[in-house]
């Protein structure tokens, strides 16, 4: 699995403050989803999705969340399941060069 600071210098949104926002966990960046979120305070992994960079405006790639999803179907593989290498990170959906 990559790091924080692997998956920092790939960002597919480079304003400087996201990218510090993100190296320092404010902002949570799940490259296999291609998602920018806001922890939500529950004591769990809930997130409030960006659409949007809170610090100069300009739209974030869209979430590749369901993509990713049906790439799974697609193998016939469940979320639980031992998955192939590409399928835990952003691999996935660069190989395909999903805009």
């Amino acid at each position: 699995m990559s790091s924080n600071a692997e998956v920092v210098e790939s960002l597919p949104h480079a304003c400087e403050r996201m990218v510090v926002s993100v190296s320092e966990r404010a902002v949570i960046y799940t490259d296999k989803f291609r998602e920018y979120g806001v922890a939500v305070p529950d004591g769990g992994s809930s997130k409030i999705v960006l659409c949007y960079c809170p610090f100069c405006g300009q739209r974030l790639p869209k979430p590749l969340r369901s993509a990713w999803f049906d790439e799974l179907a697609k193998l016939h593989l469940e979320p639980d399941d031992v998955l192939p290498d590409i399928l835990r990170t952003g691999a996935w959906w660069r190989a395909q060069q999903i805009p």
